[in-house]
């Protein structure tokens, strides 16, 4: 689905202690932000929350604690961090994350859990997907298709369609270029679902003393599938052929947008390119217009250094003028009172015609 540039929605990811739920936030940021691990004991036990800004739209990826737990006390905390993530962010898309044991079947809790939340949020199907975490990377044959066909007929949802639905491999020790991959894939898999509003219509009813009771009816669910081998058999064919042909479809769309990108990629390099050059030439013209402001000053004071010192030339060449004249004057003046009265009289106008000059 196409994003604009004023988008914001949430991503809510929901599933029980140990499905995975932080690491596959982890996965999306690009980076360990939140703690994770697969184990029993719960790792988050308060909504957390991240904002992954795009360039396209802003998502609000929530890590929110599991719902089933050993105590009603821990349960009864849990309904209540969900129920603050949805407050805070109401547009939101949900995915729920499942794990699978060693024979391909998907957790009974995890279903229990699913099933009591929809009925509390009824969550619209086109804002709604799934994920199966933590699958062997070596599968026996039949193994994807059991598991989608558990999940889509044990939740209480028209949602769990193979093309819903996210199968990830267990990705310890895989290259940074595996997981890089499979966190476009997932990235592309997330944006066929719509954010909607998300909303609490009543409180989830789940009592720690019901589990048991729940995970009996699934059960019995499963066995009366398993019992008619041919038509379980049928299903699981056509669940992996739903899945394998939505897989192709999404591939098909994440190379189109794997060359928009790389589209994107060439054209902003060539941007780039094009601002370093027009940097460099602009820090070269800089230079030179700093060079020319500093010969421009330098000339400006030669020519201010050569008008003094003209004036002083010209000062000194009055004074010199009129001590001379002066002198003469005043020695022909003098001349009429003897030798002595020449030279004071020489004197005199010397001074006369200096001070008459300045």
């Amino acid at each position: 689905m196409s994003r604009n540039n004023t988008e914001s929605f949430g991503l809510i990811i929901l599933g029980n202690t140990g499905a995975g739920k932080s690491f596959i936030c982890n996965l999306l940021i690009g980076e360990q932000v939140f703690a994770s691990d697969f184990r029993a004991e719960a790792v988050t036990t308060e909504t957390r929350h991240y904002r992954l800004r795009c360039s396209t739209f802003n998502l609000m990826i929530f890590d929110v604690p599991g719902l089933i737990e050993a105590d009603q006390d821990a349960i009864d905390r849990n309904k209540r961090e969900i129920s603050q993530a949805f407050r805070q962010c109401p547009l939101s898309i949900v995915l729920f994350v499942c794990t699978v044991n060693r024979g391909g079947r998907v957790q009974q809790e995890d279903i229990v859990a699913f099933n009591a939340l929809n009925e509390a949020y009824q969550f619209p199907e086109n804002s709604l997907l799934f994920m199966l975490n933590n699958l062997p990377p070596n599968r026996p044959a039949g193994y994807d298709g059991k598991c989608l066909l558990m999940l889509s007929k044990l939740i209480e949802s028209s949602a769990a369609t193979p093309e819903k639905i996210f199968l990830l491999e267990n990705l310890g020790g895989e290259t940074e270029e595996i997981v890089d991959e499979n966190r476009l894939k997932l990235f592309n898999f997330l944006f066929t679902a719509k954010p909607q509003q998300q909303k609490e219509y009543r409180e989830v009813a789940l009592r720690v003393t019901e589990i048991k009771m729940l995970k009996d009816q699934l059960q019995q669910v499963l066995q009366r599938m398993e019992k008619d081998r041919e038509m379980f058999e049928r299903y699981m064919k056509s669940m992996e052929q739903e899945y394998k042909a939505a897989k192709e479809r999404e591939e098909q769309q994440l190379k189109k947008v794997m060359l928009e990108m790389q589209a994107l990629k060439e054209e902003n390099q060539k941007y780039l390119a094009a601002k370093r050059d027009a940097e460099r030439r602009y820090e070269a013209l800089s230079l030179d217009m700093n060079q020319l402001t500093l010969e421009k000053k330098r000339l400006a004071s030669d020519k201010q250094n050569l008008a003094v010192e003209k004036q002083k030339h010209e000062t000194a060449s009055n004074m010199k003028s009129g001590f001379l004249g002066g002198a003469a004057t005043g020695a022909t003046v003098g001349a009429l009172g003897g030798p002595i009265g020449a030279a004071i009289g020489a004197l005199g106008g010397a001074l006369l015609g200096g001070i008459m000059r300045s």
